[in-house]
């Protein structure tokens, strides 16, 4: 869905009551992320994937399980994304 006012005439359109007003309650705001398929991301740049930007003298955590490393999926820059706020 691309906007609430297309999410809510689905939920009206496919939906019965109570339904209909429990989903609409829930209705958030979202952004969604794309990837380009360029390389070379600057330091502190939104990515997905990779590897995380840590200062040098932090270490990636560790699970107590197997004491392998956590998987990371990527990183947000607030500064990237601060535009679609909507409060």
């Amino acid at each position: 869905m691309r906007d609430k006012k297309e999410l809510r005439q689905v939920i009206q359109s496919y939906t019965n009551e109570p339904y209909k007003t429990a989903l609409s309650k829930l209705i958030k705001s979202s952004i969604r992320l794309k990837t380009n398929g360029k390389s070379g991301v600057k330091l502190g740049d939104t990515k997905l994937g990779g590897l995380p930007d840590l200062p040098k003298k932090l270490s990636w955590p560790k699970n107590n399980f197997d004491n392998l490393p956590f998987s990371f999926l990527g990183q947000v820059n607030l500064k990237e994304v601060n535009r679609f706020d909507e409060m």
